[in-house]
């Protein structure tokens, strides 16, 4: 059941066990609740070693959070590893963006956001020390 990022859907839980992801899924679907999975097959074929420290997605309506978490009360299961950062719209966008990325689209959030971070204060860490450079040699502003 996979599916293109939809803003309506939002990220309930991950697993990298394949019988509780199909245990969520039958309990889902028992309830009526519309739910899509991400890497569910690449967990299938390849099991945990190739999808570093991930696991499958699942991904509930948000209007239907309140009983899918219920539902996982109900299976014992804990969704504790929210970091809340999936609930900002500019959060939703940037996972949606980042998580088709090749290299890091399979990274939590958080990590992307690490990374994307690093890159960006480098590049102007990097622009910084360009212009002071240029500064000091007159090239920019001859008269100074």
């Amino acid at each position: 059941m996979d599916h293109p990022h939809d803003e309506n859907y939002i990220r309930l839980y991950e697993t990298m066990d394949r019988s509780e992801l199909t245990m969520i899924k039958l309990a889902f679907k028992n309830r009526g609740i519309n739910f899509r999975t991400h890497f569910e097959k690449t967990l299938q074929i390849a099991d945990v070693y190739a999808m570093g420290y991930n696991g499958a997605i699942i991904e509930v309506e948000k209007a239907q959070l309140p009983d899918a978490k219920e539902v996982m009360d109900e299976l014992e299961i804990k969704i504790g590893n929210d970091n809340g950062l999936s609930d900002f719209p500019l959060m939703q966008k940037f996972d949606a963006f980042s998580s088709k990325l090749q290299w890091v689209g399979h990274w939590d959030l958080t990590v992307r956001l690490l990374v994307f971070g690093f890159i960006l204060l480098s590049l102007v860490y990097l622009m910084a020390i360009l212009l002071v450079e240029n500064l000091s040699d007159g090239s920019i502003f001859p008269e100074l």
